[in-house]
């Protein structure tokens, strides 16, 4: 990925958050934080973004199970 057109290294973080959006893998969530790190602000934005959509697989509370005593 570091040798590729320049197009190319824009674009491939946010195909790596789709695959896996809602759904965290590991591996992806740590080439993504690589990349987040980019010297290139759009490879850089777009992995913080595609981390984002991988993100918010933790499960939240149903507030209907929470008792009102």
């Amino acid at each position: 990925m570091h040798y590729g057109e320049p197009i190319i290294r824009k674009t491939v973080p946010l195909p790596l958050g789709l695959v896996s959006a809602s759904n965290p893998v590991l591996p992806i969530l740590d080439t993504l934080s690589k990349y987040s790190h980019d010297n290139d602000l759009v490879v850089a934005l777009n992995a913080i973004f595609a981390m984002g959509l991988v993100g918010p697989a933790r499960t939240i509370p149903d507030s209907r199970s929470c008792s009102a005593n």
